[in-house]
């Protein structure tokens, strides 16, 4: 027999030290599987952490080169245009061909600088095989920087062409010369003409129907230049007509112009007929102010001018080459002053104020103007709702042969002081004016005289005049006495006709046995009465004769035939001779004789150092007519050209040394934006970062965006500014970091 076996548990202890190990071998896998996963995120965290501080870095660098310019340590300093500026660059959109940093230097010619690479700028760590570089890629803001405007300017304002010109004939250029530097151009330019430059810059296109040999490549823009352009050459859109009608008040008269005197002598808006007698006036003042409105330069003294008159006209004779140019030879501000005492500057810019209310200088027929070596113009225009504020208008259309307008005129007022007996009607009941209204009517003006000595004098004064315009010019002024002599006696009688400030006219009435006619020319006695609108109460007519006796002096009529042509408005005349001579307005001129008796619609031209000094805040449009800018080769206020919302001509010529202050181009069109204003500038930092690289010229990822706002202190004297680097305040709009 079998016994039973005793059962036992030696076994269980070997499964429950399998458990006991397998469920450590667990957690310890478990942890360590944990804490491998929490390494490798500390160590990607320490690779994102590298690129983050990595962006961080190149920001604060860039940033602190922006504020300090040419004291930082990681730029290139400019010199090309502005080398008397450089130690104090700072980067605030100006055209120097410069970027945020800067420019290239090791290109030809230097290229903008908008980005710098910062190489291994952060230790590797992590996963990083290598140190990690940067790089910072730097962009303005639209409508910030010296070329922002402030509200005046508008978000409307700029259509991205500065300078148009029109002209196709074979005279008409486009021909900017520069002895050093380049011909500075903010904005587009389009010529319909043949482009000649030894010097142009520009941050935007240039397109010309031809160029002179050696052109291209003495041109700077984006894109390269086209020499070759066969698309259309239009009028940038905007431009209205500022003029509808003449302006009813004639600012000219009795051979001088109306204006305020005092410090500042004030002119008023209306209608200016006579350039020699507005160069006297502006001459006379050492300032003078053209208020705010619309003014009308129409000269008259050229001898090929058919209103030229001259007994009218301030000078002796018409000009017989090109007398209708005013020269402004001291200085000439146009608009509202402004607290400024600096051109440019004196007169409030639409271009940053929204309330700026200025002039429009409105120019018709062959009227011209001329700065001369030391003379200094600033014309403000109006803010115009983000439209083009037209500030010199060369009228494009209109009537440039008016016709002869013919009257006959009565007397106004007649009497007889000084006659004994004295005059009377006949009938006595008629007056002494209705008497001599009309010939053959029974009704006479009557003076008789007995046996003793007597005295006859006839006073007539003023014509009716009402229906004559002011400004009108004369052409013949017939005076007509109908009258007879009875009697024993004979008698003939003296005739004085008298204006204010022109010769009288003399004559003889003979004794006519019957009713008939006297004729006299009074033509250069009447002139500035009808031109100045006086015809009905300065000219009179005495009729005199003293110590006669037995005779009847009957006077019928007496009236005014006169023939005269009405002022007008009078396009711009583009064609190159009239009446035989040349017409200055259309006419570029390869004289090199400066002044009134060279040909351009606008001349600074001038022998030896250019000085003139010619700015327009506004639009400049007279697609009719040549330009003659010569440009300065000091760096002061003096020679300044600044043409500020842009040119349209006919023809273009400019030569000299440039002179250029702050944000003052020769031609320049403003920003479109938000209005800033010239003294802030922004820019938006985008930071890209290279991990594991030696350089990061491309590619990369972006790792942070910065919006940056630099105000820098007024200028308040452009030819002198501040020193902007260090100065500048800065202040941080945005700082976005990218995951």
């Amino acid at each position: 027999m079998i016994a039973n076996r005793r059962r036992s548990d030696d076994g269980a202890v070997l499964i429950l030290a399998l458990l006991v190990i397998t469920t450590v071998a667990v957690v310890t896998m478990a942890l360590l599987t944990r804490g491998q996963g929490n390494f490798k995120t500390t160590v990607a965290l320490r690779s994102v952490a590298a690129s983050a501080y990595a962006a961080d870095a190149a920001a604060q660098v860039a940033i602190t080169n922006l504020e300090l310019g040419a004291a930082s340590t990681n730029k290139t300093m400019p010199n090309k245009f502005f080398p008397s500026q450089s130690p104090a660059w700072v980067y605030n959109g100006y055209l120097d061909g410069t970027g945020c940093f800067g420019w290239n230097e090791a290109s030809a010619p230097h290229t903008a600088r908008n980005s710098f690479v910062m190489s291994n700028l952060y230790p590797k760590t992590g996963s990083q095989t290598a140190a990690a570089s940067a790089r910072v890629d730097c962009t303005l803001v639209d409508g910030s920087g010296i070329f922002g405007t402030g509200p005046g300017a508008g978000v409307d304002s700029g259509n991205g062409r500065a300078l148009t010109i029109v002209g196709t004939a074979s005279s008409d250029e486009l021909n900017v010369s520069a002895k050093s530097g380049d011909f500075l151009v903010r904005g587009g330019i389009q010529s319909a003409a043949k482009m000649t430059t030894n010097g142009l810059f520009t941050n935007s296109s240039v397109q010309a129907r031809s160029c002179s040999s050696g052109t291209a490549a003495n041109v700077q823009s984006t894109p390269a230049v086209d020499c070759n352009y066969t698309g259309a050459v239009t009028e940038p859109s905007g431009i209205t007509n500022p003029i509808s009608s003449l302006p009813t008040t004639l600012r000219t008269k009795n051979g001088t112009v109306q204006h305020d005197t005092g410090d500042s002598c004030k002119f008023q808006p209306g209608y200016y007929d006579d350039a020699d007698a507005l160069t006297s006036a502006t001459d006379d003042c050492a300032t003078s102010v053209f208020t705010p409105g619309l003014y009308y330069f129409d000269f008259h003294n050229d001898s090929t001018d058919k209103m030229a008159n001259e007994f009218v006209m301030n000078d002796a004779s018409p000009s017989t080459s090109g007398g209708s140019v005013w020269t402004i030879s001291r200085t000439v501000i146009g608009g509202t002053l402004s607290s400024d005492s600096v051109v440019p500057g004196r007169c409030v810019s639409p271009l940053v104020s929204p309330s700026a209310s200025g002039v429009q200088f409105v120019f018709g027929g062959t009227s011209r103007m001329y700065v001369p070596m030391n003379g200094s113009v600033e014309l403000c225009g109006s803010y115009n709702g983000g439209a083009p504020p037209v500030v010199i208008y060369g009228l494009t259309s209109g009537d440039t042969n008016a016709p002869d307008e013919q009257l006959n005129l009565p007397m106004t007022a007649a009497a007889t002081t000084g006659s004994n007996p004295t005059f009377t009607g006949n009938p006595n009941s008629a007056s002494l004016l209705s008497s001599i209204a009309t010939a053959s009517d029974s009704n006479a003006a009557t003076w008789e005289a007995g046996n003793s000595n007597s005295d006859v004098k006839l006073k007539l004064t003023g014509f009716d005049a009402a229906a004559i315009p002011d400004g009108s010019i004369l052409q013949s002024a017939t005076l007509k006495i109908v009258n007879r002599t009875t009697g024993l006696g004979t008698a003939t009688y003296d005739l004085t006709v008298a204006s204010d400030g022109a010769p009288d006219t003399t004559g003889t009435i003979p004794k006519n046995a019957s009713y008939a006619p006297n004729t006299f020319d009074v033509t250069s006695t009447l002139s500035k009465a009808v031109h100045d609108g006086t015809l009905g109460s300065d000219p009179t007519v005495t009729i005199a004769k003293t110590k006669l006796k037995n005779v009847k002096l009957e006077i019928d009529k007496v009236s005014l035939d006169i023939s005269y042509i009405t002022p007008t408005l009078r396009g711009q005349i583009d064609d190159a001779v009239v009446a035989g001579k040349t017409n200055c307005v259309a006419t570029p001129s390869s004289s090199s004789v400066p002044g009134a008796d060279s040909c351009e619609f606008v001349s600074t031209k001038t022998n030896g150092n250019p000085k003139a000094t010619f700015v327009i805040q506004g639009l400049t449009y007279a697609p009719k007519a040549s330009f003659y800018l010569n440009l300065a080769n000091n760096a002061s206020s003096d020679g300044l050209i600044a043409l500020k919302y842009g040119l349209v001509a006919r023809s273009l010529n400019s030569s000299g040394w440039p002179n250029y202050t702050f944000a003052d181009p020769v031609v320049s069109i403003p920003d479109s934006g938000p209005g800033f204003g010239s003294n802030v500038s922004i820019v938006d930092l985008k930071v890209s970062v290279c991990p594991s690289s030696a350089t990061c010229s491309t590619g990369g990822t972006l790792a942070l965006t910065v919006r940056v706002r630099i105000t820098d202190p007024p200028i308040t004297d452009p030819f002198n500014p501040p020193t902007l680097s260090g100065a500048r305040k800065v202040d941080i709009m945005s700082w976005s970091e990218q995951r």
